[in-house]
């Protein structure tokens, strides 16, 4: 009788434990879908959206697609990410309420609410826009350098070969 008290109390802290720890994830999670509508995350991505989809077309055509096929794909592809923005956003807020404490999202929040906050979500867009052609520059110069030295390597161990 003893062992099965015993067997019930832990399995009640156990459920305890197990249901403190599901309240901690929701609240988590309502922090996290606040922070992503309050950084506009949804509008974001909706701006990308024509990114996305100018490099859809010659990625499926280099696949075989047709330029019907191409441009159909593409369309019903655009309607679908505007119709499923929700779940994005879920998944979104899974990543944030598991990276941060309740803390770190409470500053967040703050954050985003501040004059700061709100100048960061304004110039979102631009900056990501800038930093993506920027990324791209500084990586073809990186991979044309590596290129050159590479060339020149080769070059060099072919005339010391006999």
């Amino acid at each position: 009788m003893l062992r099965l008290r015993t067997a019930c109390l832990g399995l009640a802290f156990a459920f305890i434990g197990v249901n403190s720890l599901h309240a901690d994830d929701a609240g988590r999670l309502a922090q996290a879908k606040e922070i992503i509508v309050l950084a506009r995350t949804t509008d974001n991505m909706r701006k990308l959206f024509p990114t996305f989809l100018s490099q859809m077309k010659p990625m499926l055509m280099r696949q075989g697609a047709d330029e019907k096929t191409a441009v159909e794909f593409s369309k019903r592809f655009a309607e679908r990410l505007d119709k499923d923005l929700d779940k994005f956003v879920d998944l979104a807020a899974q990543v944030y309420a598991r990276e941060f404490s309740e803390e770190d999202l409470a500053n967040l929040i703050a954050f985003y609410k501040s004059p700061t906050g709100q100048k960061m979500v304004e110039k979102q867009p631009v900056i990501a826009q800038f930093m993506a052609t920027v990324g791209m520059r500084w990586g073809q110069q990186v991979g044309s350098e590596v290129m050159g030295e590479y060339l020149k390597e080769r070059a060099g161990n072919k005339s010391a070969t006999p």
